[in-house]
């Protein structure tokens, strides 16, 4: 019973040197595996943070494009108006010349 008891626990001896051996094996993969997820981490923290950084500067450009649409928008407008009223003005006065030229020499101006 002695010498099976002896084999029995160098059996055992055996078998826990082997578990300790794939334990160590694992903790190191375990280790490199959560060195290389930190690494990945690290590196997708950096692009979000470029992402996030390019983002604001292109709201920014979005931003002052706006701002330059609506003053061109308010150019035109204002230019318009002016072009209009101008033209109103000119036909006027068209009118009041082709009135005072049809006075002065009884012609009716073909325009």
């Amino acid at each position: 019973a002695l010498v099976e008891a002896r084999a029995e626990a160098a059996s055992l001896k055996t078998r826990v040197a082997s578990l300790e051996k794939d334990l160590a094996r694992m903790r190191s993969e375990a280790e490199s595996r959560s060195a290389k997820d930190g690494a990945e981490l690290a590196s997708a923290n950096g692009t979000i943070a470029q992402l996030q950084s390019e983002c604001e500067r292109l709201t920014r450009e979005l931003a002052g494009a706006r701002e330059a649409t609506q003053r061109s928008e308010q150019e035109v407008t204002e230019k318009t108006h002016t072009f209009k009223m101008e033209t109103v003005a000119l036909k006027d006065n068209l009118s009041r010349e082709e009135k005072h030229f049809k006075d002065a020499t009884g012609i009716l101006l073909p325009i």
